[in-house]
């Protein structure tokens, strides 16, 4: 399994984007993303994804075709942003690599 880490995930940078970014992420200041990232939308190239305060780049890879704004994306793991497995006799998902801390 190819492991990610969290640096994998670009960070956006305001002062790279001139400003446009943090204007146009606005709209998404009342979404809770505090127990999993969650989508916010999909640009060329990447998915705009919040986690706590901030907002990374995603692959769109990890976004459903059909996701809206508020998905919550479980298939990553919010404490070190790697792959999670799903677990079909307890219905969640789980991060091997956490699990062997």
């Amino acid at each position: 399994m190819i492991s990610l880490s969290i640096a994998d995930f670009e960070e956006f940078d305001v002062e790279k984007e001139n400003g446009v970014v943090e204007w146009a992420l606005n709209r998404y200041e009342d979404i809770n993303a505090y127990d999993y990232p969650v989508f916010c939308e999909s640009r060329v190239g990447y998915a705009v994804v919040k986690y706590y305060e901030t907002y990374h780049k995603f692959p769109h890879r990890y976004i459903p075709e059909r996701a809206s704004t508020g998905y919550e994306i479980e298939n990553i793991c919010p404490d070190c942003f790697r792959d999670s497995m799903y677990d079909s006799h307890s219905n969640s998902y789980y991060c091997p690599m956490c699990e062997l801390k």
